[in-house]
């Protein structure tokens, strides 16, 4: 699933997010929004360190990450990353 807005955005996961795939992302936000977690984030192993599978991610210094929930992550994965 992907959800990718042109402006600002409140993006809230207060469910589950289960990552078994390579090159994911839980939730991303890059337009001066609000992302927050309440809920829980699975990120299974990934094989190699780069590209890595990540929680949250923005690439924006207007964007506020909160995590109130749950992340697993496993082997060569990341709970989150700016990327400026």
């Amino acid at each position: 699933m992907r959800l990718e807005c042109p402006s600002w955005s409140n993006i809230k996961n207060n469910n589950i997010i289960n990552i078994t795939g390579q090159k994911a992302v839980g939730i991303f936000s890059k337009t001066n929004s609000d992302l927050s977690n309440t809920g829980t984030i699975n990120i299974g192993a990934f094989t190699t360190t780069n590209p890595v599978n990540i929680g949250i991610f923005t690439n924006d210094t207007g964007t506020s990450i909160t995590n109130d929930g749950t992340l697993n992550i496993d082997k060569n994965s990341m709970e989150f990353m700016v990327k400026i």
